[in-house]
């Protein structure tokens, strides 16, 4: 055995586990939140376990599988992260997802006013 192969199969190894040991976090995870990010972690698992086939065979042909599958992953990601304050009583203002100043909002009312435009930047937006 090549000090190649030792490695492959002990990342191999650690991956399985790895995938074992989220996917019981994911099973008994007592909220919904825990089980989102048991399968994110896990995407990420499947990600690592691709990219050490790959090496295995020396093939770039994954890449683009790689790629996809990252996107997926980030993305469902952030709109659970993104849908999480709706669901625990946050009021959404808008289309740009702020939150509604209030008992909610440890900063609310403590950031600076916005500095008074100066004639310059009246002149950038003017276009002259």
């Amino acid at each position: 055995m090549t000090m190649d192969e030792f490695c492959l199969y002990g990342a191999a190894g650690v991956l399985a586990v790895a995938a074992l040991l989220v996917l019981v976090r994911t099973v008994l995870g007592p909220t919904a939140y825990d089980r989102s990010i048991g399968l994110d972690v896990l995407t990420a698992i499947c990600l690592a376990a691709i990219s050490v086939d790959a090496a295995e065979h020396r093939d770039g042909e994954y890449l683009p599988m790689l790629l996809l599958l990252s996107l997926v992953g980030f993305t469902g990601a952030v709109c659970i992260a993104r849908f999480a304050g709706s669901e625990a009583g946050e009021e959404v203002s808008g289309d740009d997802g702020c939150v509604v100043p209030g008992p909610q909002d440890t900063l609310g009312g403590s950031l600076p006013a916005p500095l008074p435009e100066t004639e310059l930047e009246k002149r950038r937006e003017e276009g002259l």
